[in-house]
């Protein structure tokens, strides 16, 4: 147990040799908000994390889990970011997801949405009233719902030094790695 800023009590999370390879903005100069002139700097250190730790993903020979990148429309500021989730053993298996970042980050923790279809296989740990689609992007085909950082609560897992790929290592790698199991054996029940 560590004792926080605020005097609280918290559980230590221990990090991933991945983070080792990323980048961090300890200078609060970098904690670029997406209404800040800079962002699209900020943008290209996120882009430059996440190939970080594709490439630590590669060189211990771990198979790729995800990829995402930005949606490059204007209107989104680089605040959407697309992509799937995989399940590497099984290249049938993928569910498309989406990243959103709030006008708070860094200060706020990004969003993580994956596509509604993994209900039919799981619906534990997903917030289905909270969705991405539509009427957020109406070039949008699909329905999203948000993944559960439950988790997040006992441990004090995000500060604005942070990037999306640490939100992926902290937060969303523990979601998907907890789900595989129950998504391949309902997908090869009802396939």
């Amino acid at each position: 147990m560590q004792i926080n800023s605020c005097g609280r009590r918290i559980k230590t999370f221990l990090t991933s040799p991945a983070e080792e390879e990323l980048l961090i903005f300890d200078d609060k100069r970098l904690q670029i908000r997406p209404k800040s002139s800079n962002w699209v700097k900020r943008v290209k250190v996120e882009i430059t994390n996440i190939q970080k730790y594709l490439a630590f993903l590669r060189k211990q020979q771990n198979a790729l889990w995800f990829d995402l990148a930005p949606d490059r429309r204007k209107e989104f500021k680089y605040k959407v970011w697309k992509g799937q989730f995989k399940i590497p053993s099984r290249p049938d298996i993928y569910f498309d997801m989406r990243v959103i970042l709030t006008n708070e980050y860094p200060h706020a923790m990004p969003r993580a949405f994956i596509e509604d279809s993994i209900t039919k296989y799981t619906s534990k740990h997903l917030y289905l009233n909270s969705r991405w689609d539509r009427t957020m992007d109406k070039a949008e085909t699909k329905s999203f719902v948000m993944i559960c950082h439950d988790h997040s609560k006992e441990f004090e897992l995000w500060t604005p030094n942070l990037s999306i790929a640490h939100f992926l290592l902290r937060q969303i790698l523990y979601w998907w790695n907890a789900k595989i199991n129950i998504l391949v054996d309902r997908f090869d029940e009802l396939n």
